[in-house]
């Protein structure tokens, strides 16, 4: 007889707590099916078969899955999710129903443990056919895929971008910039610059530069510096001349060449 080739107790146990173990929900990857916004609840479909019989086998949807946002009771981090955003899938090793609907302390209703009915989602966990591009080197911040909208916040300044417009917060500046027009804040004066034209304000005064000529105004009075200065097109800088008309004698002084 081969009565030693029958499986013993011990191997029935241990088949049946690996089958068991097999039918344990612990982590896994998934995507979105549907999400609502209003209650922070999603579908889920789980992203790694399930092996059973000698099959692989889909496993069914999560439903009523909570979703997880950084947050506290007076403030969220939210973005929007669509289908097919990935994650990671979490089971609760409790049933979690009661718990979902009036949070606090609750004893479980049913005796299940890790299982698809108390999944909680976490997005963000991504395969690499979803994989952003490359993030910012430092700091903590926000971005779409496109790269067209990002807000990075480092030890040393606070950057909000949407295309080419961008605002940048530092302790000694607040500069907002748009392509090659800048304008800065700081604690002692207000710059803009558009081009080669800039208007810069201080506590002594105003400066105003374009096209190589630059307007002074402070204390001391105006001052203007440039190649002329014309008043309805007649110059009246420091390069202008007085005409002198002949007086009654016919005779003609010769132009001023100094303003007077």
């Amino acid at each position: 007889m081969h009565s030693h080739d029958a499986p013993t107790t011990s191997d029935a146990l241990q088949a049946f707590f690996d089958g068991q173990k097999g039918m344990l929900m612990t982590a896994l990857p998934g995507h979105l099916l549907a999400y609502n916004a209003g209650k922070q609840r999603a579908q889920i479909k789980i992203g790694i078969k399930r092996r059973r019989n000698d099959m692989w086998l889909e496993i069914p949807p999560c439903i009523d899955v909570p979703v997880l946002f950084p947050g506290s009771q007076s403030w969220s981090l939210f973005f929007d999710l669509k289908e097919g955003d990935e994650g990671l899938v979490v089971f609760s090793q409790r049933a979690a129903d009661r718990w979902k609907q009036h949070g606090g302390v609750q004893e479980p209703h049913d005796i299940r443990s890790f299982s698809a009915t108390d999944a909680f989602f976490i997005p963000g966990a991504r395969s690499d056919k979803t994989a952003f591009p490359a993030f910012p080197a430092g700091g903590i911040g926000l971005t779409d895929r496109a790269n067209d909208v990002q807000t990075v916040l480092t030890s040393e300044r606070l950057r909000v971008r949407k295309g080419q417009t961008s605002v940048t917060l530092t302790d000694s500046a607040a500069t907002i910039r748009r392509g090659s027009t800048v304008a800065e804040l700081t604690d002692t004066s207000i710059t803009a610059t558009l081009g080669s034209t800039s208007i810069s304000m201080t506590p002594d005064g105003i400066t105003l530069t374009a096209g190589g000529s630059t307007l002074m105004i402070n204390a001391a009075g105006v001052a203007i510096a440039g190649a002329s200065v014309t008043n309805n097109g007649v110059n009246i800088g420091a390069t202008h001349v007085h005409s002198q008309k002949s007086d009654y004698a016919g005779d003609r002084q010769n132009d001023t060449e100094v303003p007077h």
